[in-house]
């Protein structure tokens, strides 16, 4: 009996010991984008020129040849960039180096790359290396278009449609810097941002801009925050209620501005999704401060010279409940004694991600499609706002609900 006992302990133990040794195998301990360039060979196998691959380098802390299978099978790997799935193309592992798993993709182009195995905890991407070596252009990156199609709770009859897009047409990457400050690339970017409502009690206006933009970014406690320097040309319009309710151009002029991501601010967030596995990106709280000369006689606030303070932070806690707070602060110079020398603007939206339903309600996977790369993508969502915001600074408080999509 006490033999049997002693082999059944044995027995439980070397399970238990396996299962601890098993978990520990798949455990990723760094990450790293590499740009190598690779021969290009002819079909007789003769080499007639060389081409760059964008690899991301992983290292495990344990591997062994048992878990070949699972470290060479792509559908065990997810690579996130701005919380959104890069397909990858190739794993390679060799038995030799078994602690490095190279994964091969469309990486390039990405402040933020996440990647993890097997549904583990998701590690950031060190992309330092890639960045210093590369010297090239890129058309149409940075890519960014949010559209939100809102109902006023106030008043049923009323809608309104925002928009907010930043497309840069041309960019330049470069490899200035050192240490922990770098500058990625320099850019022309095309940006606007609007509402259009269909009544003139909705905050109808639009500020749209061409401009040449800066990109540093910078390592702080292991993470990258990034930032830009930007100036530009920018076409204010304003729907006129009273004649055609269309939208006439009431201002142009020059835009001054930086904008920055604050570090640390990302880390709870960041923690947080490790332990609940939710892949949205944790996004860092951005503030952005802006100078806009005068434009016209200067009698309106939007003709006014004004500086421009911005702060944007959102909250994933879970798919279920995503807050998104924004605070805008906008400070005339020589202002008439009619009108107030400051206002501001804030809003609160409560968000839910629409895959976490879309297994439920069958017509959404087929609007919306099917993946894991549309996460992230497509919300509904609760806004209270108030106060003024350009251009038209009009004091207006709102409550909406409608429909969110990001891509």
């Amino acid at each position: 009996m006490r033999k049997s006992t002693i082999l059944i302990a044995t027995v439980l133990a070397v399970q238990l010991l396996g299962a601890i040794a098993l978990s520990q195998v798949l455990e990723l301990e760094e990450a790293k984008l590499l740009q190598p360039r690779v021969p290009i060979k002819s079909d007789s196998g003769r080499v007639i020129g060389t081409t760059t691959v964008h690899v991301i380098r992983c290292r495990l802390f344990i591997a062994t040849v048992a878990d070949s299978g699972r470290i060479t099978d792509s559908s065990n790997w997810k690579v996130l960039a701005d919380g959104r799935a890069v397909a990858i193309e190739g794993v390679r592992w060799s038995e030799a180096d078994s602690l490095t798993v190279r994964l091969i993709g469309p990486f390039e182009g990405y402040d933020r790359l996440t990647v993890s195995l097997l549904g583990g905890k998701p590690v950031l991407v060190d992309i330092s290396e890639a960045a210093v070596g590369s010297r090239k252009w890129g058309f149409g990156k940075g890519t960014v278009i949010d559209l939100n199609l809102r109902r006023l709770a106030e008043q049923k009859a009323l809608f309104a449609f925002d928009y907010d897009f930043n497309v840069s047409m041309v960019e330049h990457y470069l490899s200035a810097g050192g240490g922990d400050l770098w500058f990625r690339s320099l850019s022309l970017n095309v940006t606007s941002e609007g509402t259009i409502g269909s009544d003139d009690e909705v905050r109808n206006g639009s500020e749209s801009s061409l401009g040449i933009a800066a990109h540093p970014y910078y390592f702080v406690g292991g993470l990258i925050y990034g930032a830009e320097l930007f100036v530009s040309y920018q076409v204010e319009t304003q729907m006129n209620a009273g004649e055609d309710e269309l939208f006439d151009v009431i201002n142009e002029r020059l835009k001054f501005g930086v904008e920055g991501e604050i570090p640390y601010t990302n880390v709870p967030m960041y923690k947080l999704h490790t332990v609940t596995g939710y892949t949205r990106l944790a996004m860092p709280l951005t503030l952005s401060l802006q100078y806009l000369p005068q434009a016209g006689d200067g009698d309106t606030y939007n003709d006014l010279a004004r500086f421009d303070i911005k702060a944007r932070y959102e909250l994933a806690l879970s798919p279920y409940l995503i807050l998104q707070a924004e605070w805008r602060y906008s400070r005339f110079l020589d202002v008439p004694p009619v009108l107030d020398q400051s206002v501001s603007y804030h809003s609160l939206t409560f968000a839910q991600d629409l895959d976490v339903v879309k297994s439920k309600l069958g017509f959404l996977a087929l609007m919306l499609g099917r993946g894991e790369e549309i996460q992230g993508q497509h919300f509904v969502f609760y806004r209270i706002s108030s106060g003024r915001r350009g251009p038209a600074f009009e004091d207006i408080e709102e409550q909406s609900f409608g429909f969110g999509t990001y891509f």
